[in-house]
């Protein structure tokens, strides 16, 4: 029987306050405490969105990246419940 684990990372720190900004001196280190702790190997899938700062943190694993579009963030819009909301009603 085999296993899948599935990481779900987060782009390390931006370098500008813009939608595509690159990542920050902080977020190049953050990327690569995160590459170091998760010992990504040849055999696993790497995926980022489109933006800048996800395929650079990405890069940082040192293997081959599928970039997904459809992983871009979107806002909800103000009609969505707050966070806190949705911890709750779990």
């Amino acid at each position: 029987m085999t296993s899948t684990r599935l990481v779900l990372v987060r782009h390390g720190q931006c370098e500008y306050a813009i939608e595509d900004g690159p990542l920050s001196e902080l977020g190049r280190r953050q990327a690569q405490a995160v590459a170091t702790a998760l010992e990504i190997c040849g055999d696993d899938i790497i995926c980022a969105s489109g933006l800048r700062r996800a395929i650079e943190t990405a890069e940082t694993f040192g293997y081959a990246i599928n970039v997904v579009e459809g992983l871009r963030e979107f806002d909800f819009g103000p009609q969505a419940p707050a966070a806190e909301a949705l911890i709750e009603a779990r």
